[in-house]
């Protein structure tokens, strides 16, 4: 009876370090998705803001035409 007990133990254990092994790799993959999507950010807000002043020298630039 006891073999069959350290059997399932060692059974769960396997699938214990199994899934946590598992887990670690997803966060891995996790916190490289959450870099790139920050890295992303922050480039959109470059993009913005570069919009923003060609959009604030347009303005400027088509008053001086008129």
């Amino acid at each position: 009876m006891a073999e069959l007990t350290n059997y399932k133990d060692a059974a769960s254990n396997r699938h214990l370090r199994f899934k946590l092994q598992s887990l670690s790799r997803r966060l891995d993959e996790l916190e490289e998705a959450t870099k790139n999507l920050q890295r992303a950010e922050d480039e959109l807000l470059d993009l913005q803001d570069k919009v923003i002043q060609a959009e604030g020298s347009d303005s400027s630039t088509l008053a001086e035409i008129e």
